[in-house]
């Protein structure tokens, strides 16, 4: 009977924490001035879906999914809310709130304004907007950050972007490593051999090559300090380490329980959207997001076998 009174009250407990986190739904920024561009309005969605997210009691996403409908529905092109929309998005979203974003950018600067949709009622119940450098990156994050604070919480505790440096990772990460074992030609995937130097992840359909990840974090590095720490990453004396594609991340991602050790952290991938921008892979939701290449995420190497 105890075990049965603890387990009802942990469910409850559970599902009071869930239902305190209010989850936000991101729609695609508005640009208000033809200089805005696509990528633009990305990095600006993915830099508050991160700040927000920061934000202790909310969560938030985006899908394509919600941009398809946000087009259907043609919402949100006069700049105007309509309740019955919202309501709707709310319900195909599974969102609590709406974020509605307008994108200006005049002589290097953007301007950013944010309304927050309350979905049950359709109403806004809250906005903010912040002026923000489109230069340096930093600056455009932290503009981000502020702004999310204020939208939020009303109040701005951030005024400087901490490890705002550019900076080499610390080999040795910050997960535990494991034990390597002999696998003896037989591989499994999320197992670490010590004959290929890492964890399986991949395995092609001879059972004998594929692709495995390094057991440990490098560390946090910007863009082209993450390519020269996997390049120089020779562990158990293995080479040809690099940073792992947009695509292999989804199969990282998709084997994350396997593989085990991954937190839930963005990580750099080796695939360059152009000059300035790489892609990134979140392992909380395995979605990639652009991200200039002068910010700090986490690193991890792969190789093949």
């Amino acid at each position: 009977m105890k075990r049965i009174v603890l387990l009802l009250s942990f469910v409850a407990l559970s599902l009071i924490i869930n239902a305190q986190v209010k989850k936000v739904a991101l729609l695609e920024p508005m640009a208000m001035s033809k200089n805005v561009t696509t990528m633009e309005k990305e990095i600006i969605r993915a830099a508050l879906e991160e700040a927000i997210t920061s934000v202790e009691g909310y969560e938030a996403f985006t899908r394509t999914d919600i941009d398809a409908i946000m087009s259907e529905m043609k919402f949100q092109q006069s700049g105007m809310v309509d309740d019955e929309q919202i309501k709707r998005m709310g319900a195909l979203s599974g969102a609590d709130l709406i974020c509605l974003t307008q994108v200006t950018l005049e002589e290097g600067d953007f301007f950013v304004k944010c309304s927050l949709v309350e979905v049950e009622s359709g109403k806004i119940v809250r906005t903010a907007n912040q002026l923000m450098k489109s230069t340096p990156r930093t600056e455009m994050q932290l503009g981000c950050i502020q702004l999310s604070q204020k939208l939020m919480t009303g109040t701005v505790t951030i005024t400087t972007m901490p490890d705002s440096r550019p900076r080499a990772a610390n080999p040795k990460g910050v997960t535990t490593k494991p034990a390597a074992k002999d696998c003896g030609g037989i591989y499994s995937v999320g197992v670490y051999c010590k004959e290929l130097g890492g964890i399986v992840i991949d395995i092609d359909k001879s059972g004998k090559h594929g692709l495995v990840i390094s057991a440990e974090d490098l560390g946090q590095a910007v863009w082209k300090e993450a390519v020269a720490l996997c390049e120089k990453y020779n562990d158990s004396d293995f080479s040809g380490w690099r940073l792992p594609t947009k695509d292999e991340f989804q199969i990282i991602f998709n084997n994350k329980a396997q593989i085990g050790g991954l937190k839930n952290l963005v990580f750099w991938s080796g695939t360059e959207y152009d000059k300035k921008i790489s892609w990134c892979i979140n392992i909380k939701n395995g979605k990639p997001q652009p991200k200039y290449k002068d910010n700090i995420y986490f690193v991890r190497a792969v190789r093949t076998f």
